[in-house]
């Protein structure tokens, strides 16, 4: 099915480009806690809940359509995190908060990451909010479209669900009901390594080893398409049934 305009086909694409980003950032968060024994930070936990809440705007966007009121959850949800992680930024560079090794990803720590994701977040709903051509208030959404964009779509919804249940774990197991510290210091790599055995002609094998936590992310994306493209099925098989039954109640 091809999309209403080709204004809200692109509208779409950034909304999961959005998507992408903010698994990008929580991914580190996650190899982090998991991989490096980092205990979530109270101020931490905040920004990880900000971005989910800037994933769940762009969702509304694509599951029921391109909204003004979807924009505003995002940009709300954006401006919670930007003041989070600007905090442990300040407070970091001040001394007040200890910057563990392990919290830096490409040179720079995840906090930084984050505002930069806030700062397009920002930056992408004021640009949205200026073309009214991809704001259509008779668009449905991909929920009844059986196209590419709704698989990669659950795909990533699959797969923040996989992180939220994950963060959840992870505060109830290191900060119980009470506030997770603000300061944690990570215990160091989780020396947990996956080898894999290749045979080859007769009884000659070759191994490879991977980190158990790159493993377990891999996994984790692989499994998120694979539910995904059952769920994309069952969406697609439901509306075309749906179709069929009321095409032989009233025929036309």
């Amino acid at each position: 099915m091809v999309e209403p305009t080709p204004a809200i086909g692109m509208a779409r694409w950034l909304n999961i480009l959005v998507l992408f980003a903010v698994v990008a950032v929580i991914s580190g968060s996650i190899v982090q806690e998991f991989g490096y024994g980092m205990a979530p930070s109270a101020l931490g936990i905040v920004v990880r809940s900000a971005l989910v809440g800037v994933a769940f705007g762009a969702i509304l966007n694509l599951f029921f359509g391109m909204r003004p009121q979807h924009y505003a959850f995002v940009l709300f949800s954006a401006l919670v995190g930007s003041g989070a992680a600007a905090s442990l930024w300040v407070q970091t560079s001040s001394g007040t908060l200890s910057l563990d090794p392990n919290e830096i990803v490409f040179g720079h720590p995840l906090y930084e990451w984050a505002v930069g994701a806030f700062a397009v977040a920002f930056l992408g709903c004021a640009i949205m909010l200026c073309w009214p051509r991809s704001l259509d208030p008779t668009d449905v959404g991909l929920i009844g479209r059986k196209t590419p964009s709704r698989l990669i779509t659950l795909t990533f919804v699959i797969w923040l669900s996989t992180y939220m249940a994950l963060t959840i774990y992870q505060v109830l197991r290191n900060c119980g009901v009470t506030m997770c510290p603000a300061d944690p210091i990570s215990t160091g790599p989780q020396n947990i390594v996956f080898t894999f055995s290749l045979y080859r002609s007769g009884d000659e094998t070759a191994s490879i080893s991977i980190p158990g936590f790159i493993t377990v992310m891999l996994g984790i994306g692989v499994g998120s398409l694979i539910t995904a493209a059952f769920v994309n099925h069952f969406l697609g098989s439901e509306k075309s049934t749906a179709t069929t039954e009321s095409s032989s109640v009233n025929p036309t």
